[in-house]
């Protein structure tokens, strides 16, 4: 073997490492079922220590963060609308009980959004290849409660780089992240 030869095989492990944060990206999209651009999914479900990706979750989830944040502004306030005695921190206490990351996990747990997050890279001495028997058994998520909640913001992030402000808001609705019309 040439030189060259064990230098490309050095460099198959990280192309196989993305490869499959690839494959769960677009599972992620399908389960979903709306239009997400499969990078911003991707940096969606990677923490800094993912070197599968050039990006994490934190910027993405700086933007969801801001369009979670407006959503439910407007949720507080359409539920304050009849009340005299609204004022700022009336509005801003009602948008804060919408906005809880306790709830965003619950809505990241019923996306499923624990098998896509990743914080760490895979051990790619055991690595197998996704969705098989092998990977479920040796696959390690190390994905927290704030992990998820901070990937379901990031999602939203994606979803709104991906979309618009309005397909963004009915999404969150759909997902009975902030409803657009109260229950």
């Amino acid at each position: 073997m040439t030189t060259e030869h064990w230098m490309r095989a050095a460099q198959l492990p990280p192309v196989l490492a993305f490869f499959e944060r690839a494959l769960h990206s677009q599972n992620l999209i399908a389960r979903i079922g709306q239009y997400i651009h499969p990078e911003f999914v991707l940096w969606a479900t990677s923490a800094s220590g993912v070197h599968a990706t050039k990006r994490s979750y934190e910027t993405l989830e700086t933007y969801g963060d801001t369009i979670l944040k407006l959503a439910a502004i407007h949720l507080a306030y359409d539920s304050l609308e009849g009340d005299r005695s609204c004022d700022e921190k009336k509005i801003n206490d009602r948008k804060n009980a919408f906005v809880t990351n306790l709830y965003l996990f619950r809505v990241g747990h019923a996306l499923g959004l624990r098998e896509f997050m990743r914080s760490k890279d895979t051990d790619l001495k055991s690595w197998s290849p996704p969705f098989t028997d092998k990977s479920l058994i040796h696959e390690e998520v190390t994905c927290t409660g704030k992990n998820i909640a901070d990937g379901v913001e990031a999602l939203i992030g994606a979803f709104f780089l991906s979309n618009n402000l309005f397909k963004t808001l009915k999404w969150l609705s759909d997902i009975r992240c902030v409803p657009m019309e109260q229950a």
